[in-house]
Order: C-alpha cells, then structure tokens, then sequence
C-alpha cells in the first residue's frame, strides 16, 4: 500500500509519481495531501492525480478510514486507487 502525495505543488510532481508508482508496484495506492477547501496549501485537487488513472481503477470510500484485507487487493499489476474522504 502506497500512500501516496498528490497534490503536486507542494509536494512531488504528478509525472514524478506516475514514475514512483510504476517502480514500486503497489498494490494500492491511497492519494493523500491533495487540495482541500478546509486547508491553506495551493496545491492540486485529488482529481488532477486522478485523471492519471483509469476510472475502473478508483474507488471513492465512503468516510475517512479503510480497512484492506489481502483479498481486496488486485491480482494484476495495476494498483487500485482508494479516495477516502478527507476528516478535516
């Protein structure tokens, strides 16, 4: 599991994270430090890091905690996006 800065900005470039991402080969990344209404940084939102990722690939969890078991986890290469919602 790859928590993973999103944001860009701030934080690492999208185009570094694309990279990050293919190396490492999680199983599931968790985009975090991305815009917010509630917060002071002018970074991006998280749907700019989406738009890097197929729609099939994402699922939008509903509050602010994940529990992950090995059986979520995709059987390919290609990690699954988990967006939770931000708690502040």
């Amino acid at each position: 599991v790859l928590l993973a800065l999103a944001g860009a900005h701030a934080t690492i470039a999208l185009d570094e994270l694309d990279k990050v991402i293919a190396r490492l080969k999680p199983k599931a990344v968790i985009p975090m430090h991305y815009y917010s209404a509630k917060g002071v940084l002018k970074i991006e939102p998280v749907e700019t890091f989406l738009g890097h990722c197929k729609p099939e690939n994402v699922t939008r969890v509903k509050g602010s905690i994940l529990e992950l078991t090995a059986a979520m986890l995709p059987k390919t290469n290609t990690p699954h996006i988990y967006v939770l919602e931000q708690s502040k």
